[in-house]
This record gives C-alpha cells, sequence and structure tokens, in this order.
C-alpha cells in the first residue's frame, strides 16, 4: 500500500491586518468541516517573487 499524496493548501490574507485570531479559527473551522486534520501550519508573508507572478502571471525569468 503506498502512502496517500501529500496535500497543501494556501490561505492568503489581504489588506494589512494579516494574519490573526479570526483567519486561524476560521481556517480550523474549515478544516473541521472538510475532514481536514493538518499536520502543521506554517504563516509567511509573500515574497516580491510571488507578488510579481500574481500581477503579470508570468514568472521573473
Amino acid at each position: 500500500r503506498g502512502a496517500a499524496p501529500r496535500t497543501e493548501y494556501a490561505v492568503t490574507a489581504g489588506g494589512r491586518e494579516g494574519v490573526g485570531p479570526e483567519l486561524l479559527a476560521t481556517v480550523g473551522t474549515w478544516c473541521a468541516a472538510n475532514g481536514v486534520s493538518p499536520e502543521g501550519l506554517r504563516v509567511q508573508r509573500r515574497s516580491l517573487e510571488d507578488v510579481f507572478l500574481e500581477l503579470t502571471g508570468r514568472d521573473l525569468r
């Protein structure tokens, strides 16, 4: 039997408020409602490259 494929979810917070308790509670509620049991949680800011890709739809290279 093979291992289950790894699935990752990304949540983007808009505005200056960033990630706060309300967003984390919403993510936890969504996970419970969808049968998702997260193995980890990482909070990070988007890079300049992430923003460029979002705005232009293409890589820097």
